[in-house]
């Protein structure tokens, strides 16, 4: 991806979208603000995809909402810093105001997790060349993979911070095995050398006592 151009269409469409008289807000066509949404988050601009919300406009992610440009700012900065990047599938469908797709969506922390991308479906309103709502939801198989790889890693973290050992792996149980078993055939060594010694020494103290 070419990311400095990306970067400068997506500025240049935000400009012409706050340039006094330069589009009619009633002629911005939803798809196009939700292009430019997708073109800014994809090239971590925030800010570029915060002036193509309304001001009363809100991002609704599960069961929580946040609302307005401060809360809607805050969260588009943080997932332009985790550097979200959404690979859209297929054609987005427009029906009037309302603009859905489904996306893999790419963020830093879910590469190290390991579970990167997770397939999402997202539903846009844009009302006069403003994005009123968005919201989104996971692939369930995909969120199920996505919560127990959190789930892991906060488990981890917790024994990290308590200094509790975390479960053994199985490479290092192997070993465990093979320790074990190799002490004890030298148990039973031990015990046959120390078995055949004493039968000798028996043996001498009794020709001992004959001669």
């Amino acid at each position: 991806m070419n990311r400095p151009l990306t970067a400068l269409t997506t500025a240049a469409f935000a400009l012409l979208l706050l340039w006094p008289g330069a589009v009619s807000a009633d002629d911005e066509a939803p798809l196009a603000v939700v292009h430019g949404f997708i073109a800014a988050m994809n090239a971590s601009n925030a800010p570029a995809a915060l002036a193509l919300f309304a001001d009363d406009g809100l991002i609704r992610t599960g069961r929580r909402a946040h609302s307005g440009k401060t809360e809607v700012s805050y969260w588009l900065e943080e997932h332009a810093g985790l550097h979200m990047h959404m690979a859209v599938r297929g054609n987005p469908g427009v029906e009037g105001e309302k603009v859905v797709w489904t996306a893999d969506v790419s963020r830093d922390d879910w590469e190290r997790l390991g579970v990167s991308p997770v397939e999402t479906s997202y539903e846009a309103v844009v009302q006069q060349g403003r994005i009123r709502s968005l919201s989104f939801v996971f692939n369930p198989e995909a969120e199920a993979k996505l919560r127990a790889a959190q789930a892991g890693a906060r488990d981890l973290a917790l024994r990290a911070v308590s200094g509790e050992p975390g479960p053994a792996p199985a490479a290092q149980e192997s070993v465990h095995v093979g320790t074990v078993l190799i002490a004890l055939a030298l148990g039973i060594v031990s015990a046959v050398v120390v078995l055949v010694l004493l039968a000798r020494w028996r043996a001498q103290q009794a020709v001992g006592r004959h001669t």
